[in-house]
């Protein structure tokens, strides 16, 4: 189950980024960048290797967002359940 959270979250849950904040008296005005992935926000930021670029890309291509949500639930279920017994 460990994998799932990671993929999900690194792969297809989109995040803000805070890009500066200033203070006005008392109150704070904050700026936020476009939501991205993680997974999008390393290929823009040019460190990859073009292999390594390629074997993230294949596995983002392998995953299905629905059916690894569906696997969570399902491993969270059955996590419930034991908790229970």
């Amino acid at each position: 189950m460990p994998y799932y959270c990671d993929h999900a979250n690194n792969l297809f849950q989109p995040v803000s980024k805070l890009v500066r904040k200033s203070r006005h008296g008392a109150k704070v005005h904050k700026v936020y960048d476009t939501a991205q992935t993680p997974y999008q926000r390393l290929l823009r930021s040019g460190v990859l290797t073009e292999d390594k670029r390629r074997e993230l890309a294949d596995m983002y291509g392998a995953l299905n967002p629905v059916t690894l949500l569906k696997e969570i639930r399902q491993s969270v279920d059955h996590l419930c359940a034991l908790a229970q017994r």
